[in-house]
């Protein structure tokens, strides 16, 4: 499972990981990426959103995409099974 790999690689290489679960969740505004990963090594916070490798954003994800986009220090990546499967993942995390 996606969500898995992502966090066994960025444990890792040291960052600290923070997943949400949309059932378990109150979000006001929908869509917010369920992973959070955070380094202080690395001086880095990356909020992804992980999809199938067919699945496009929604609205409200497009949405917290851009805002968080715009936030400096807040890197945001959207990441689908093949991306871990090439390495990008890991790649991206170094």
């Amino acid at each position: 499972m996606l969500i898995e790999g992502v966090v066994s690689t960025a444990r890792q290489l040291g960052y600290l990981a923070h997943y949400s679960r949309p059932q378990y969740s109150v979000q006001v505004d929908g869509g917010f990426p369920a992973l959070v990963l955070a380094s202080g090594r690395r001086h880095r916070v990356v909020v992804a959103l992980l999809l199938p490798d067919d699945g496009a954003p929604t609205l409200g994800e497009d949405m917290w995409l851009t805002v968080l986009g715009a936030i400096a220090h807040v890197e945001r990546v959207v990441w689908r099974p093949a991306d871990l499967l090439s390495g990008e993942c890991e790649r991206y995390l170094r």
